[in-house]
């Protein structure tokens, strides 16, 4: 069930960083803030993947998790902050493409609004950035475990 739940949030964060890149080609001038939370979810991704190689590496996934639940309980927690942080990402990049009109520019409107929410996509990134670090540090928790037992 983890890894179900796991694999859907490293897809949406390779989707949401598509997107996000996507969006930002069409506007000319991109705050710097969009790229960069295109290059984060890509790595985001990335570590997501790791970690759920590295649980589902060993011969019984469900036992290794039940045998550390702080660990579990941390992952979890976890994937539930990535869950919400990309839900937030996903509702504004939805706003911002929706404003794009039909030959794949925005409107100049889509533009103003695209400048009055940089302060959110800044906010955006530092948080993809702490989850980040948090993931990293996840997985170093993990390879621990295994390396104490």
């Amino acid at each position: 069930m983890l890894a179900l739940y796991q694999a859907k949030i490293t897809l949406t964060c390779v989707t949401t960083g598509t997107a996000m890149y996507d969006l930002s080609t069409k506007y000319k001038d991109a705050p710097r803030s969009m790229v960069a939370i295109s290059s984060e979810a890509s790595v985001m991704s990335v570590s997501l993947s790791q970690i759920e190689a590295f649980i589902m590496s060993h011969k019984d996934p469900e036992n290794f998790l039940r045998s550390r639940p702080n660990v579990a309980a941390t992952l979890d927690k976890s994937l539930v902050g990535c869950t919400i942080l990309f839900s937030c990402l996903d509702n504004e990049i939805q706003k911002m493409s929706s404003s794009a009109e039909g030959h794949g520019t925005l409107t100049w409107k889509a533009k103003a609004r695209m400048v009055w929410k940089y302060e959110t996509f800044k906010e955006l990134l530092n948080n993809m950035r702490g989850q980040q670090l948090g993931i990293t540090l996840l997985l170093q928790l993990l390879q621990m475990c295994v390396e104490c037992v």
